[in-house]
């Protein structure tokens, strides 16, 4: 058993099935113990967790390879990280899907704009009808980790609660889907249990933005503390090019988020995603929040050389130096 890992089940729930990649109730509180043991050997150091809750379309496998990287760089801050490895796997196939689909659709041999969008314009209208229902499962697995009664991050939350009360700083961090993992767990941190959150973090978040108004905006109200949202500019998430992974072949040229907004999120193209900087620089909930509150919420749009982020693409945020190192900083920071 990791002490770093929660592994959770299609519902939300621990996975408490023996296997290796398996988190009992027991396991639960003794990584939580672990925690608080290394916490107490860091002398001098406010006892920080961070809460991180991976993208969508990641096997679970790739999940505990990437926390394992992760953890010694958290870890060498003195922010001790707990990864969620939430069941996203219903849509690690969905790009598979769509190459089967899309053998007979002519690709743009030029770069003429027009032959591009009529070509994404087809794989939308396919995914529409093949991968909103895998989307739809997704989203189902992240919320139901907090909404169900005995969900994961619910569990976990009801063990943290005496360790925030005798001074643990919460923190959240979300990529790309785990902004909709993060979205009801941080509601029920602050309306339910009335924790104080010091900081949630997202990277590039799937979220919508109805979603973004009824939790994040009342608990930045209530009792988190800080908010940062990371995002490409708008030309760099046109060009992020959705590619499969193992040929190598293009499937989409933009980024998976303009495939969320334009057909996982509905028929109709153009759904609000908080992770996309078309849609944030015109939410006038978020812009009040930067403009009201600069000292508590902060919008970090990735740029080349940036030492706030340099990310190049949608996953690069997770590996980004750039991105990791400011993260950390604004956890630190009072």
């Amino acid at each position: 058993m990791s002490t770093h890992l929660i592994h959770l089940t299609e519902d939300g729930r621990l996975k408490d099935d023996g296997s290796a990649q398996s988190t009992s109730q027991t396991d639960l509180v003794q990584v939580v113990a672990d925690m608080a043991a290394m916490q107490s050997s860091w002398a001098g150091q406010k006892p920080r967790v961070v809460l991180y809750a991976h993208g969508g379309n990641v096997a679970a496998a790739d999940a505990v390879t990437y926390a394992n990287w992760a953890t010694d760089l958290w870890m060498n801050e003195r922010i001790y990280p707990l990864f969620f490895i939430w069941r996203s796997d219903p849509l690690s196939s969905f790009v598979e899907l769509l190459m089967d689909r899309l053998r007979n659709v002519v690709r743009p041999k030029g770069l003429e704009d027009v032959l591009i969008e009529a070509f994404d314009k087809a794989v939308e209208a396919i995914a529409r009808k093949l991968v909103t229902p895998l989307w739809a499962k997704m989203k189902a697995n992240a919320l139901g980790a907090s909404t169900d009664s005995v969900g994961g991050a619910k569990r976990l939350a009801a063990l943290l609660t005496p360790l925030v009360g005798a001074g643990l700083e919460l923190n959240l961090v979300g990529h790309s889907a785990g902004g909709i993992f993060h979205a009801p767990l941080v509601k029920h941190l602050v309306s339910d249990l009335m924790l104080p959150v010091h900081s949630a973090t997202l990277w590039a978040p799937g979220t919508r933005m109805d979603l973004f108004k009824s939790t994040y905006v009342p608990a930045f109200a209530n009792g988190l503390q800080k908010f940062s949202l990371y995002t490409l500019p708008d030309a760099t998430e046109r060009t992020d090019a959705l590619v499969e992974p193992s040929r190598k072949i293009l499937v989409y040229h933009k980024s998976i988020l303009y495939l969320v907004s334009n057909a996982l999120e509905g028929a109709r193209a153009g759904t609000g995603i908080l992770g996309m900087a078309r849609f944030a620089s015109a939410n006038s909930v978020l812009t009040g929040m930067l403009a009201t509150a600069p000292d508590r919420a902060r919008w970090i749009q990735s740029a080349s050389g940036s030492a706030l982020s340099a990310a190049t693409s949608h996953t690069g945020f997770t590996v980004d130096t750039a991105t990791l190192t400011s993260t950390m900083d604004g956890i630190k920071a009072a």
